[in-house]
């Protein structure tokens, strides 16, 4: 698990290049618009799920 802020990327330089990717895409994509799906950015290597679910107490 990852504590920080995408804004401050440059503090991971530790990470996978395919981790960095994944941050750079949801640094400069406004994800909270995408509807709820999957969204294939480069087939089953890459892709994003947008879910949505209630919380019990």
């Amino acid at each position: 698990m990852i504590f920080g802020s995408i804004k401050h990327l440059e503090e991971y330089l530790f990470l996978e290049e395919r981790i960095k990717e994944c941050f750079e895409y949801a640094k400069s994509n406004e994800l909270v618009s995408y509807e709820i799906g999957r969204y294939e950015i480069d087939g089953e290597r890459f892709f994003v799920n947008i879910v949505e679910y209630t919380t019990s107490k």
